[in-house]
């Protein structure tokens, strides 16, 4: 799989995490990459290091890491849809 392909699953990933929280969400990455769903300006923000958004979306990070990422809000109502459902989370 290119970066290209990763970081297009990981966006499309948090679309679906978006639509679960109907607002306007944001992600930012320490790398540059920002994400932004919705028109205005965003509620729900997190940033944090390229390689975790992957890792985490994928199953690589457990939910007490993922709580764990620079929030500007309550990450819990994200959990669920966090991890795609071809992975699980792994043991805190």
């Amino acid at each position: 799989m290119r970066n290209g392909d990763r970081y297009r699953l990981s966006h499309d990933r948090f679309v679906a995490l978006a639509v679960v929280m109907d607002d306007e969400s944001r992600v930012r990455t320490h790398e540059g990459d920002d994400w932004m769903v919705g028109g205005g300006e965003a509620v729900h923000e997190l940033r944090l290091p390229r390689q975790e958004l992957w890792r985490s979306l994928t199953g690589r990070r457990s939910r007490r890491a993922v709580q764990g990422y620079e929030w500007n809000t309550d990450p819990t109502p994200y959990l669920p849809a966090w991890v795609s459902s071809s992975f699980g989370w792994p043991a805190d």
